[in-house]
């Protein structure tokens, strides 16, 4: 419109999209004590959820998407459940003793408010949404009041049950099964158990793991049969284990294009099949 540049506060007056003009106003900010909670408030959730390890997130991002975390806060924001406001009553009514064992595990100490209702909590609600939002429910840890060593190590990934690079039994697998799936003593290298399915329709066994390449070995004998091997909802290879030589040897290797969180289904074609270990890298 032909003036010069403006900007700042001296001029009462700016120009607004080249073609409007509209009155300067200062932006207000009372600080007052509701506001002033309320920043402290996001800012504990904020850094409280900044310390989960590299399993939580993977966990969360596979339930809620890349923006978890928007996520996780909009659903305290909006108490969707009732999820936050009861882990808050459930915390009042924890005994000092236990109140202590949260705070002392609160693995980010410096909050505004009490850092250990604001781990409890903030645990609670991230648990009760991978199981409401995730298909894979089964990853939604719902802590409770003596729990806080478990939480703790759950958020910076000690939880024995997690699958990093290493070799696990089929025994500590976990997962999430469906259909008959019995442990068979004896039968598992060196005398340990397998994980077997029945000989009978749908039955899968499906669980995750964080890492780049997965090797899984079972029993191959006359009672073995087929099934298929997803990995990240995509079919990566077909099981044969019906008899093979050494009944020990690998039964496949899979290799992903990245390390990170993958999950796993095991799913029974014909016959039965079987895992005695898996070797995550």
């Amino acid at each position: 419109m032909g003036y010069p540049l403006q900007s700042g506060n001296q001029f009462e007056n700016v120009i607004y999209q080249g073609s409007v003009v509209r009155l300067y106003t200062l932006p207000k900010d009372p600080r007052s004590d509701t506001q002033l909670q309320n920043r402290r408030f996001l800012s504990d959730i904020t850094k409280m959820r900044s310390t989960l390890g590299v399993w939580g997130k993977g966990v969360c991002k596979l339930s809620m998407g890349s923006k978890w975390g928007t996520v996780i806060y909009q659903a305290i924001k909006a108490d969707i459940g009732g999820w936050w406001s009861s882990a808050l009553d459930d915390w009042e009514s924890f005994s000092e003793e236990n109140q202590d064992g949260w705070r002392g595990n609160a693995p980010y100490q410096a909050t505004f408010n009490d850092n250990g209702k604001i781990f409890y909590a903030l645990a609670r609600v991230i648990g009760q949404s991978v199981q409401e939002w995730g298909e894979y429910a089964w990853l939604g840890v719902l802590f409770g009041e003596e729990d806080f060593q478990a939480a703790l190590d759950w958020w910076t990934d000690q939880s024995a049950s997690q699958m990093f690079a290493g070799t696990y039994q089929d025994n500590v697998i976990g997962g999430n099964f469906v259909g008959t799936w019995t442990a068979v003593a004896g039968m598992g290298f060196d005398g340990s158990t397998i994980t077997r399915c029945a000989n009978a329709a749908n039955q899968t066994w499906t669980f995750v793991y964080f890492g780049k390449k997965l090797t899984m070995s079972a029993r191959h004998d006359s009672l073995g049969g087929t099934g298929n091997v997803w990995v990240d909802g995509v079919v990566v290879g077909t099981l044969n284990q019906y008899m093979g030589g050494d009944p020990w040897f690998p039964s496949g290797e899979y290799k992903q294009t990245r390390t990170g969180l993958h999950v796993m289904k095991l799913e029974r074609l014909t016959a039965r099949i079987n895992i005695d270990w898996v070797a995550v890298q």
